[in-house]
């Protein structure tokens, strides 16, 4: 989960200073991110962890809905690049 809220607070200013996150926290309501802003942590992640998010494979919508379900399919992601 660490290296999940270091991306967010690198690209997002408004969040460096955030210091709980929790499994459970919303990225909409919780932190505040937009959708602007989601693409930007897509992007930012992709970046980060050298995978690419597949829009018709990965339900995005549920995957970015908390950072639990987000670091669940980077996890995914990151192991299915690993075998």
């Amino acid at each position: 989960m660490s290296e999940v809220v270091a991306v967010i607070r690198d690209n997002f200013e408004s969040l460096r200073t955030l210091e709980d996150l929790s499994s459970g926290s919303e990225l909409h309501r919780d932190l505040g991110l937009d959708s602007l802003d989601i693409v930007r942590l897509q992007v930012a992640i992709e970046d980060h962890f050298d995978v690419r998010f597949d829009p018709i494979r990965d339900d995005l919508a549920e995957a970015f809905l908390s950072a639990g379900s987000l670091l669940k399919l980077i996890r995914s992601l990151v192991k299915g690049k690993n075998q």
